[in-house]
């Protein structure tokens, strides 16, 4: 089995509150794991937020001030609190953006909402989709995938 290194490759996952936990912490810490840089964007801006758990999430930037353009891959987690995120114009565009130029973009369980809102299609080329945290390993192996 050979080992992917992501090194040089820039991902942003996606917080806003009341974000699934497993959604988020299971990329960020694989992503680094395999030497990408990660950017926690937050949806509704810079500030702290909490999970459905309550497990804090202090993102590194905004969605807005983050560059959509140089981006190997944008993962948006889902939750309860996804239908809120998906209604915020900034996180909305920073995804379609990401996409057109090039990215690949993921979305786990409500996540989708996200993508809908973006104009994405869950089969569009550069798109993937996990039903669930039991789907999130083999949608890393996709996302990896040469």
């Amino acid at each position: 089995m050979s080992v992917v290194s992501l090194a040089g490759e820039k991902a942003v996952v996606i917080g806003f509150a009341g974000y699934q936990e497993l959604h988020v912490w299971y990329p960020v810490l694989r992503l680094r794991e395999l030497g990408a840089e990660v950017i926690l964007a937050g949806a509704a801006g810079p500030e702290a937020t909490s999970g459905a758990l309550r497990y804090p999430l202090l993102p590194n930037a905004a969605v807005g001030d983050v560059d959509s353009d140089r981006l190997w891959a944008v993962i948006v987690p889902g939750g309860p609190g996804v239908a809120e995120a998906a209604a915020r114009p900034a996180l909305i565009d920073f995804v379609a953006k990401a996409h057109a130029a090039g990215a690949r973009v993921a979305a786990i369980a409500e996540g989708t909402q996200v993508l809908a809102a973006a104009g994405l299609a869950a089969d569009a080329p550069n798109v993937l989709v996990a039903a669930d945290a039991d789907a999130i390993p083999a949608l890393f192996r996709q996302l990896t995938a040469a």
